[in-house]
């Protein structure tokens, strides 16, 4: 680390959902784009109005959370949600 400098870090205890479905999978270059705000992925035969994933990643960032994807054309996806918890609930679920 150079000179001046310095860096901490703090664990904080989450929580941690996935979800996962063996579905089409999504095209790597539309990864990116997901959660934007009417953007409709190109890959599956459902239609959607690109509001949803853009709702939820705005809600888990609200409370302080992240919202990732995995995903691979012709295997699924997995959608990841970690919430932070409040310091009473870390302490009972270490």
């Amino acid at each position: 680390m150079a000179a001046g400098r310095s860096r901490s870090t703090a664990a904080v205890a989450s929580s941690e959902r996935s979800v996962t479905s063996a579905g089409v999978g999504i095209p790597a270059d539309e990864v990116p784009r997901l959660f934007e705000r009417s953007f409709a992925s190109t890959g599956s035969s459902f239609a959607g109005t690109g509001v949803g994933l853009a709702t939820v990643k705005s809600i888990v960032e609200e409370y302080g959370g992240r919202i990732e994807v995995a995903s691979a054309v012709g295997r699924g996806s997995t959608f990841t949600v970690r919430l932070p918890l409040a310091a009473d609930q870390a302490t009972r679920n270490p």
